[in-house]
């Protein structure tokens, strides 16, 4: 596993990719993959991703891997709990400030994947 991870981890979407490299391979524990993040935060946004992880691994090794995330400090430290029951989440009404970014359509994708193409509209064949 830990041979393939590298490849395996080339072959995700940057979002999943991202994520899955902020955390570590820990070991296989009941069939499953264990992997471990530093953080609630990483591994619930991971889990999100999972899908395109086991896709990938199955892709990889031929059939369905099943994987299991943790979190943990790194290294030896104990798993820690996900959340604190009495944390408050941060309010984040007051960021306005980001620019707005222009609504591309597929068409505006394709253009820009392929400079120099022509649109040509062929009516109704």
């Amino acid at each position: 596993m830990t041979g393939a991870w590298d490849t395996i981890l080339k072959g995700l979407r940057p979002r999943a990719k991202g994520l899955f490299t902020s955390g570590r391979l820990v070991g296989v524990e009941e069939n499953r993959v264990v992997y471990a993040f530093p953080s609630a935060t990483v591994c619930e946004m991971a889990e999100v991703q999972m899908s395109e992880l086991e896709a990938a691994l199955a892709a990889h090794f031929g059939g369905a891997v099943a994987v299991r995330l943790v979190v943990d400090g790194g290294g030896d430290a104990p798993a820690v709990a996900a959340v604190a029951p009495d944390e408050e989440l941060p309010d984040l009404t007051g960021l306005t400030d980001a620019p707005e970014a222009p609504i591309a359509t597929p068409v505006d994708h394709l253009t820009s994947a392929f400079p120099g193409a022509e649109i040509v509209d062929e009516g109704d064949r």
